[in-house]
């Protein structure tokens, strides 16, 4: 495995699919590869064998001078099943590199039995990347916690990004049903585009009506309800 970087690369990812134990030290010293691919191919065929001791070794690259090796870093975590994880993955929540910070939050909602979790998750609706929000948005519509609607909602007041928008109606649809009717219902009537038709969705869900893409229907309906 001592070759080139391209066939070294190619060696350790043959040696990740084998699985075979008798390979894994030498792997784990592939990971301090001179090379970033080549060490980033070493943790994923590292993560292939699914031993939960590797977790200080896993973290050690979450400081990598190279994010192609964070990230797969953080993916490997992913994979492992340890209590240990948790912090690790928090820390990569705060790595300068958006990708990283998107990786780690994917892995997040595995932590839904922590009470903790959900709120330390609306730290980062505000983080300057799409794509990040999107994907906090996500692990919020995913933990369906009551305690998040309010941050959820300030941060949907201000959000320019549709993609983001989406998930964060879904999300504070699904964290307080009951709370979010009549907020739905009032959003729906400001709301265009793609939004209104997820709006309407997500009222349909919630309270088993189908009343179409119009706020009148809808806040007939509720106020009959709410008598």
């Amino acid at each position: 495995i001592n070759t080139g970087v391209n066939a070294r690369i190619g060696g350790i990812r043959v040696l990740g699919i084998w699985r075979d134990d008798r390979y894994f030290e030498l792997l784990l010293g592939r990971m301090s590869d001179a090379n970033p691919n080549a060490r980033a191919a070493a943790i994923s065929a590292v993560a292939k064998h699914q031993r939960n001791d590797i977790v200080r070794e896993l973290s050690t690259h979450l400081q990598d001078s190279d994010s192609i090796v964070r990230i797969e870093a953080v993916a490997a975590l992913g994979q492992v099943n340890s209590p240990r994880v948790q912090g690790a993955l928090y820390q990569a929540l705060y790595d300068e590199d958006p990708a990283v910070r998107t990786e780690a939050m994917s892995q997040v909602h595995r932590f839904s039995n922590d009470a903790r979790a959900a709120l330390k998750v609306t730290e980062f609706l505000n983080d300057e990347d799409e794509s990040f929000r999107e994907a906090t948005a996500l692990t919020l519509l995913r933990f369906e916690d009551p305690r998040t609607f309010d941050a959820m909602t300030k941060r949907l007041a201000k959000e320019k990004s549709t993609s983001v928008r989406l998930r964060l109606i879904s999300a504070i649809a699904r964290s307080n049903p009951r709370k979010a009717m009549p907020y739905l219902i009032e959003l729906l009537s400001t709301s265009e585009g793609r939004d209104v038709g997820v709006i309407a969705q997500n009222l349909s869900q919630v309270s088993g009506q189908e009343l179409g893409l119009k706020p009148e229907p809808w806040k007939s309906w509720w106020a009959a309800q709410t008598k």
